[in-house]
């Protein structure tokens, strides 16, 4: 599709970047600085894809896996190990989310490492047909993530799960390699929701959290698709202490965010998404959840002052409510 259509520079520019770890640590330095002598008269005005300059994120003022040690043991008797696949969305744009996951970790009791080899998914790469950069980071990722003893290997971001999960046996498969690591890895791999669902009973909540919160939740697609996992994610939701969850009418609709989806198609994906606002407003929701980097960026890029809606990854709000230990 690519050699039959051609790709946009901006497109080209970001698979450049995203095809090797040192480039995604320029670019992401550059944005930072860049983001600081932006005129906000620009930032209200200009908008990539169907994002407002001035809706787009800060980037982490310091890398998540440059912020934390490789190996970060647990607060009390360590239970298990845990391998964690950041992805860049958390390493560089969303460190809350980062530092959410490794604090529920810690309090259940999990020795966590975070691999400092890792790099993009390739999930970018693969998807806009480039499959000589995506077997660099493929290969890549296994290295970081194959000879680690672990109970599981963690993401934050469901596209990054579908990578390690399916996409990474497959493409190599496809290529003639032998897939044997990728299927280990795989069989490790698990979203951090279906994580803590599973684990939900270690965690321990401070009884001093009684602030009622009107949530709701968006699906991703990866979510639904690769883990179906979404209405594990709901009812997650629904057990946490003092929510008052109501679903949207589409809530496992596509945002369209889409990737890059919301970048190439500004119109189409702008209707997506006024639509998933309206119906996340109709249910006076105060905090919109979802486990997506991409959508998060897309629903709040999205949202006015007056909407009065925030959005945040689940993990964010389940390690608020949890008991310092």
């Amino acid at each position: 599709m690519v050699a039959a259509q051609g790709e946009t520079p901006a497109i080209k520019s970001l698979i450049y970047l995203l095809a090797n770890e040192y480039r995604i640590k320029l670019g992401a330095g550059l944005a930072r600085t860049g983001q600081k002598f932006v005129p906000d008269s620009f930032a209200r005005n200009y908008k990539l894809g169907n994002i407002p300059l001035k809706n787009f994120p800060k980037l982490n003022s310091t890398p998540l896996r440059k912020a934390n040690e490789e190996v970060i043991l647990p607060n009390k008797k360590q239970i298990g190990t845990i391998v964690y696949f950041t992805g860049c969305a958390t390493n560089y744009l969303y460190d809350d989310t980062g530092v959410a996951t490794i604090g529920i970790l810690k309090h259940m009791g999990y020795k966590i490492i975070i691999p400092k080899g890792q790099t993009c998914c390739s999930i970018p790469l693969l998807f806009h047909g480039v499959a000589d950069k995506a077997f660099k980071n493929i290969t890549t990722n296994i290295a970081a993530l194959k000879d680690h003893d672990c109970d599981a290997i963690l993401v934050d971001c469901s596209t990054c799960g579908e990578a390690l999960k399916n996409e990474y046996p497959r493409f190599l498969e496809d290529q003639g390699k032998n897939p044997s690591e990728a299927k280990a890895i795989s069989s490790k791999v698990i979203d951090i929701l279906s994580f803590i669902d599973q684990n939900f009973d270690r965690l321990e909540f401070d009884p001093d959290f009684t602030e009622k919160l009107s949530v709701t939740y968006h699906a991703p697609c990866h979510t639904k698709n690769t883990f179906q996992s979404h209405i594990i994610a709901e009812n997650l939701i629904k057990r946490l202490p003092s929510v008052d969850y109501n679903r949207a009418a589409d809530f496992d609709d596509c945002c369209g965010g889409g990737g890059t989806f919301f970048y190439e198609y500004p119109e189409l994906s702008k209707k997506m998404v006024a639509k998933k606002i309206e119906n996340a407003k109709a249910v006076q929701a105060k905090l919109w959840l979802t486990d997506c980097p991409v959508c998060r960026m897309n629903l709040a890029g999205n949202l006015n002052n007056n909407d009065n809606l925030k959005v945040l990854h689940p993990v964010t709000l389940i390690y608020s409510a949890l008991k310092q230990i």
